[in-house]
């Protein structure tokens, strides 16, 4: 039932993201949050859907959950084990965003638990981020990214990538910053597989997930920038390694400040 806040109107979903971030909401169509509790109580294998379309995630396997960064799945790299979100956007305008890290990260190579995919598509050859051991990279139907581009490294990273598939205009941010914009992209992601390569079942990674938003639109850069913002503290921390207080989006073993 909707309601008002300062003169408002809400609906339950708009309220809860109103009082907890400040996240675009127009045509936001699936959001999964491993650090909100109605989205994940730290058991189960549904990660629940906060908009309320029913976009659930699936979690098979091995795929556990963990406290940190204010929740995260853990991704083992081994066959199997990995999370299932049935959306199809491979053929309408779509923005996808998410935080990702690699724990094992080698350089060129696909090898499960060492360089596969974190954010990737169950159902045709589409990723954002992590691939090959490399960390900034984007493929949607083919390469929008240059092949093999980010540090090999174990760093949070929020990702966006959009899709204009009928101006055939593809575009990949990396903590908020554009990255690339180009034609190189022929289609959007057929249902996600996160963990890995859905298509050659193949390419698993060990690695940690922390939220996934898709939109029914191309979101604008100063959007972009927006909801990076919010989601930005999650993944950054700081911490005294002999040179004063600093920030870090990984933790380096010194002291907390």
């Amino acid at each position: 039932m909707p309601f008002d806040i300062n003169g408002n109107i809400f609906n339950i979903f708009d309220a809860k993201l109103h009082n907890a971030t400040s996240v675009i909401r127009d045509g936001l169509i699936c959001y999964l949050d491993a650090a909100n509790g109605e989205s994940y109580g730290g058991s189960g294998s549904t990660w629940v859907d906060l908009t309320g379309n029913g976009y659930n995630g699936t979690i098979y396997g091995s795929v556990s959950f963990n406290t940190s960064n204010g929740g995260v799945f853990r991704l083992p790299g081994v066959s199997g084990s990995y999370i299932g979100v049935n959306i199809n956007m491979s053929s309408s305008n779509y923005t996808v965003i998410g935080a990702s890290r690699y724990v094992t990260a080698v350089a060129n190579t696909h090898t499960n638990g060492q360089g596969g995919r974190i954010f990737s598509a169950m159902s045709n050859n589409w990723l954002m981020g992590q691939w090959y051991g490399t960390t900034e990279n984007f493929f949607s139907e083919g390469w929008v990214s240059s092949v093999g581009a980010g540090a090999t490294d174990t760093n949070w990273r929020v990702y966006a990538s959009t899709g204009n598939i009928s101006s055939d205009v593809y575009s990949f941010y990396v903590n908020g910053s554009l990255s690339v914009s180009n034609s190189g992209g022929s289609a959007g992601p057929n249902n996600f597989a996160l963990g890995y390569y859905g298509p050659g079942g193949t390419e698993y990674a060990n690695g940690e997930i922390g939220f996934l938003m898709v939109y029914n639109r191309v979101l604008s850069a100063q959007e972009i920038l927006q909801n990076y913002q919010v989601f930005r503290p999650r993944y950054e921390r700081y911490f005294d390694c002999g040179y004063g207080c600093q920030v870090y989006n990984y933790d380096p073993g010194c002291t907390p400040c």
